[in-house]
C-alpha cells in the first residue's frame, strides 16, 4: 500500500539514503496510480473518499519536494490529477456508515 511506501520514502530520506527514497516514492506514486487513486470518482462513501484525497496529495506533495530537492523528474504532473484537495474539516466531522470496509472506529460512534 502506498502510506507503508511514503513512511518508507521519509524514513530512507532522514537517513540521507535520497536515491533509494526517490525509488521508493516513485513506487509508491505507480502503485497509487495503478490503483486509481489519481482519479475523482463519484464515491457515496465520503470517508473513503477523503482518505484517498489525503494519502494522494501528500504523495503528490513529497514527489514536489523531492524532484526540487534533489533535481529529478517529477512523477506527477498537475494534468494527470483530479483528485480534488482534502477537505479542511477533517476526518472527524465526516459522516459514515458503520458497514464501511475501512475501520472506522476511530472516526463514527457506533450506529
Amino acid at each position: 500500500m502506498s502510506v507503508a511506501d511514503i513512511f518508507e520514502a521519509l524514513y530512507r530520506w532522514k537517513n540521507n539514503q535520497r536515491h533509494s527514497s526517490w525509488v521508493v516514492l516513485g513506487s509508491a506514486v505507480r502503485i497509487a496510480q495503478s490503483l486509481g487513486m489519481h482519479v475523482r470518482t463519484d464515491d457515496d462513501n465520503l470517508l473513503w473518499a477523503e482518505q484517498k484525497s489525503r494519502i494522494w496529495w501528500s504523495l503528490y506533495e513529497l514527489d514536489q519536494w523531492y524532484s526540487c530537492s534533489l533535481g529529478r523528474p517529477s512523477a506527477i504532473t498537475m494534468d494527470m490529477n483530479n483528485v480534488p484537495p482534502p477537505s479542511e474539516v477533517g476526518l472527524k466531522n465526516i459522516p459514515c456508515k458503520s458497514n464501511e470496509r475501512l475501520d472506522t472506529t476511530q472516526h463514527c460512534p457506533p450506529q
